[in-house]
Parts: C-alpha cells; structure tokens; sequence
C-alpha cells in the first residue's frame, strides 16, 4: 500500500481514502492493521515516557503484524475465506486446570458463525462430561450479547446455532455465558489453530497436545505434564 502525502490532510481523510483504495478483499485488513498499528504507537510512547523503553520502529511494525494475524485468524474459531473454520474449545475445572478439549474444521460462512459454532462444541463437550454447572466464556462479545438477548432483532445467520446452544445449556442445572478479553482465551486459540494442521477431528482428556500445554505454561496456568517417549 502507497500514501500521497499530498492528499492527506486530515487522519480520517487519509483513513478513507486507505479504505476507498484497497482492493474489496482487503479492506478488513487494511483497517484491521491501520487500528492496531495506532494503537502499538501509541503503547510504545506510554512505554517511552513512564518505563523509559526505547521506541524501536521495527519492534512496532513486527507487533502490528503479530496482533493483527492473531485479531483475523487466531480467535477461539480461526476463520479462513471463504468458508474454512477451525472450531477450538477447552474445559477446566473450577482450580482453571484443564481437563478437556476438542478441535475440527467446520464450514461457515463467517467469523460470527465460527465463534458461534465453538461456544456450540464447548457446551456439547460440557454436556458429555455430564457437567452440571457451567461458566461458557468466549472473547466473541457479539455473540455472548446474542445469547443473553432475550428480545429483538436477532442475526439470522447465527440463530440456529444459538437456540441448539440455549437447548443443549437447559440441561445443566446452571450456565453462564461470559466475554473475556482475546489475550485471556489463548488456550482456546490454540485449539482451533489446531484444527488446521489435522484431517481429522482431536479431541483429549487429561492429556493435551504438547501446543496447548506449552500455551498453558506460559500463561501460568495450570496444566497436566507433558509426556514424552
């Protein structure tokens, strides 16, 4: 992408005429990188000013392209155009230890679709547990707002997939739907990224991929030993 400086007089213009001028497929990516790379300057010069970091041009731009491949792609459904999804979903205990997960490819028509659709495979992987109490959380704001709505307008393309969701959680004696932020559902991002590296659908127990535990440990979190041969 190339910038007139000439003709940018404003930030929003300049926005627009970014925005006017990619190609249709890249339009979301295009305000997708623009918005994080503000948002990475403007981190870098809070770091500069109160922990006296040094600003690193290259350390931003390579940020930028870290957060804005993870922002497309690395949700809890990584969703590829135009109708390739890898849905990703993990269970833990009320300690946070992980205890269950599963991933595999699905065919949907869009991000929504997709987070949809993995809120969809963590409460059948709860319900086969026989789980009773349950907490649902996704970094899908969208879609946990859909399935708290009890009235008004609702998105066509998902609603199927959100009345299965409200039949099969009016097994358990409790479910809470909950947004989290996207950097605290690394686990789950790593389990739908998995999808794409498999034929055929995973599912484990009390053994994760050694992916998911190396996330598990440097979040912090616990998670089972790995296992080696």
């Amino acid at each position: 992408m190339t910038v007139d400086k000439s003709r940018v007089t404003t930030f929003d213009t300049w926005l627009l005429n970014c925005y006017n001028h990619s190609p249709t497929n890249d339009k979301d990516y295009t305000l997708t990188w623009i918005s994080l790379l503000c948002w990475t300057i403007w981190k870098s010069r809070c770091l500069y000013v109160y922990q006296h970091q040094e600003v690193s041009p290259i350390v931003t731009l390579k940020a930028t392209r870290n957060l804005t491949y993870e922002f497309l792609h690395a949700t809890d459904a990584s969703w590829y155009p135009p109708n390739q999804a890898g849905i990703g979903c993990v269970i833990r205990d009320s300690n946070r230890v992980l205890i269950a997960g599963t991933s595999y490819r699905e065919s949907c028509g869009s991000v929504t679709e997709a987070e949809t659709s993995a809120i969809l495979a963590g409460a059948e992987l709860a319900a086969s547990l026989q789980l009773q109490d349950v907490i649902i959380e996704s970094d899908s704001e969208e879609v946990i707002l859909e399935l708290k709505k009890k009235h008004g307008k609702v998105n066509w393309r998902t609603y199927l997939i959100i009345q299965q969701i409200r039949r099969k959680c009016s097994s358990f004696d409790s479910c809470i739907w909950v947004w989290i932020p996207r950097e605290a559902n690394r686990v789950a991002h790593g389990a739908a990224s998995l999808a794409f590296g498999s034929v055929n659908p995973m599912r484990w127990a009390s053994q994760p991929p050694p992916s998911l535990t190396n996330v598990l440990r440097n979040d912090g979190l616990p998670s089972p030993p790995m296992v080696t041969d």
